[in-house]
């Protein structure tokens, strides 16, 4: 139905742009809207404390580094992220998200064997060392987890 980068125009010139920003799940689109200059980024902003429960670690990586080249962005609004609504909010979000998921990222490398093998534990650990509250350690997490290993 839709393309990465394809244009949606209704009617009176509202016109919507929508990229495809896998990474919280295969068909996570984020839609940017021109006139007002307004990026919605769905769940792809995480930052301290919230849900790490993205299905794929490597494909949010390159989503959030595909979406730092949409021009014109002014602002940016997220599921998990208070709005960005100025140029030097923006990159503060980008920052705290990549600090966040790097740190998420060396914690489970270092909590998670570098096989399939794991289980709930490993999750327990690492949502233990981030300072995460104790319910983060479920299945959703898990899996989040298991896809920094890119197994």
């Amino acid at each position: 139905f839709l393309e990465n980068n394809s244009d949606f125009r209704v009617e009176r010139g509202f016109a919507l742009k929508f990229y495809h920003t896998p990474g919280y799940s295969k068909g996570t689109v984020s839609v940017y809207f021109p006139q007002e200059k307004v990026l919605f980024a769905s769940s792809l902003f995480l930052t301290e404390n919230s849900i790490p429960d993205y299905e794929n670690y490597f494909d949010l990586k390159k989503s959030l580094n595909y979406l730092k080249n949409v021009p014109e962005v002014e602002k940016i609004v997220s599921s998990h992220a208070k709005p960005a609504l100025s140029s030097e909010q923006i990159s503060k979000l980008y920052l705290k998200t990549e600090a966040y998921l790097n740190q998420i990222d060396a914690s489970v490398k270092k909590h998670y064997p570098s096989h399939a093998e794991s289980n709930l534990e490993h999750c327990k650990a690492v949502v233990k060392e981030l300072g995460m509250p104790s319910f983060f350690a479920q299945p959703t997490v898990h899996q989040a987890f298991l896809s920094h290993l890119n197994l």
